[in-house]
């Protein structure tokens, strides 16, 4: 694949069958504690959703309005680009952990998605995996720095496993997860919106969600975007992980929107309106648009 469609993890499985393996394989790495449930996999019925957002805030006493990088400032790692590789759950996984190492251990570094592709036992930058088993492998091995083991794999070649670091004078120290949860209920959607902006306040989230043709064209539909199923949002491309950084129950007067941090460099979009920093973009929020919502990771540093 060329351009950006060569940067989703692309599968063939229904998005139900998806969900419902990333929880299976996480509840067998895990023994099961923290796992959200639900019989078929499938996310809650959109009318459930529907009515949910405005709920959780006000029951919950979240605020309308949180950014990660104002309550945690310099803890947010910088906007990278994986290139011409599947590697989205790397960065997104890696990215999460580097900001809650910062805000929990208060060492901030920025570590490398590399040593997670290069060591993965997968389908390396062809397929990948989803966010339960990058943070699996965070909790076993941990991962070095991006200093130690810079990210190469931008044209689609993946080095071996390193075990020493790349860059001459950098000492070999590795950064885990001390342990990681799927976020949020598949029973009840007030509680499950409300788990998410919960588990935000602590440090961004991992999420993954469905990739749809209008996204490419993003921000020309909108500031946020609502291309959130087949019938609006056009084909389906793939799957693509990232890291939600905050949130705004009603951005600019567009309704309730999460602040996602991307991973294919700062120059994308091509356009950045007013409210949309460089290398991210808004996603509706409280309808588990394009199942941003459904599979949500979040972990916390062993160092802490």
């Amino acid at each position: 694949m060329a351009g950006a469609r060569a940067r989703l993890v692309v599968v063939v499985v229904s998005v139900a069958m998806v969900v419902l393996a990333a929880v299976v394989r996480h509840a067998a790495a895990t023994g099961g504690m923290g796992v959200a449930r639900t019989p078929t996999g499938a996310p809650l019925p959109q009318a459930q959703y529907e009515v949910a957002v405005a709920a959780s805030g006000r029951a919950a006493g979240l605020p309308k309005r949180f950014m990660v990088n104002e309550t945690f400032p310099d803890c947010l790692p910088p906007v990278l680009n994986q290139g011409g590789c599947g590697s989205c759950w790397a960065f997104a996984a890696s990215e999460v952990l580097s900001a809650r190492t910062c805000i929990y251990a208060g060492e901030k570094v920025v570590l490398s998605p590399q040593a997670l592709v290069s060591c993965d036992d997968v389908l390396k930058c062809e397929m990948g995996v989803l966010g339960g088993r990058a943070w699996h492998d965070l909790t076993k091995h941990g991962i070095p720095t991006l200093e130690c083991v810079p990210y190469v794999s931008g044209d689609g070649k993946v080095p071996a496993c390193p075990t020493q670091c790349s860059a001459p004078g950098v000492a070999w120290k590795t950064y885990a997860a001390a342990n990681y949860t799927h976020v949020g209920s598949f029973i009840d959607p007030a509680s499950h919106i409300a788990a998410i902006k919960r588990a935000i306040m602590g440090g961004p989230v991992d999420v993954t969600f469905n990739v749809f043709a209008k996204f490419q064209e993003y921000p020309a539909g909108g500031v946020v975007f609502d291309g959130c199923h087949l019938s609006d949002g056009g084909r389906f491309t793939g799957m693509h992980s990232v890291m939600i950084v905050g949130w705004d129950d009603d951005m600019m007067g567009h309704g309730p929107a999460w602040l996602v941090q991307n991973s294919w460099g700062e120059a994308w979009p091509a356009t950045t309106p007013m409210g949309v920093p460089a290398g991210h973009f808004w996603i509706k929020a409280g309808v588990d648009c394009a199942g941003i919502e459904s599979m949500v990771y979040a972990g916390f540093p062993a160092t802490a």
